[in-house]
């Protein structure tokens, strides 16, 4: 993978901000102050890829206790190498076996219908399918909500 992981902290906000906003459009992104509470609330955990050579923030995932990836992110030079799959499994981890355990039945996220690696990903981890939910991204933009019961 070229990538390890560990739990984000509030010194590592400028460089989730910048993986933002590689990842996804302006729209997409999130507000610093949106980040800075993710990053200190007892209620979500933001994970880090951080990359092997140069230990710089290359990707990341958030999960909130009740099983919602809210948000998962790798920078375009790092996709398709393994990088997001590692922060699948990461989260999947706190919601199946970690301090997530007793909040949740089953993991749940979000996709937009035209990112079909993303797609693919869910699926390969055991995602199915559940309902497509109209403008949540924005008007005319809907996403699939997907559906991971825990092991």
């Amino acid at each position: 993978m070229g990538a390890t992981l560990r739990i984000g902290e509030p010194a590592d906000l400028a460089a989730i901000e910048a993986v933002d906003h590689l990842a996804f459009c302006k729209a997409d992104c999130w507000d610093p102050l949106l980040w800075t509470g993710m990053l200190k609330s007892p209620a979500t955990r933001v994970l880090v890829a951080c990359s092997a050579l140069k230990a710089e923030v290359v990707g990341f995932a958030v999960v909130e206790k009740g099983g919602k990836i809210m948000k998962i992110a790798v920078v375009p030079d790092m996709q398709r190498r393994g990088v997001g799959a590692a922060l699948l499994d990461g989260v999947l981890q706190f919601i199946d076996t970690g301090e997530y355990q007793r909040t949740c039945l089953c993991a749940s996220l979000h996709v937009d219908p035209g990112n079909t690696g993303a797609l693919r990903l869910y699926e390969r981890h055991g995602f199915v399918r559940d309902t497509v939910v109209r403008d949540y991204y924005a008007p005319g933009r809907p996403a699939w909500r997907m559906l991971r019961e825990r092991p």
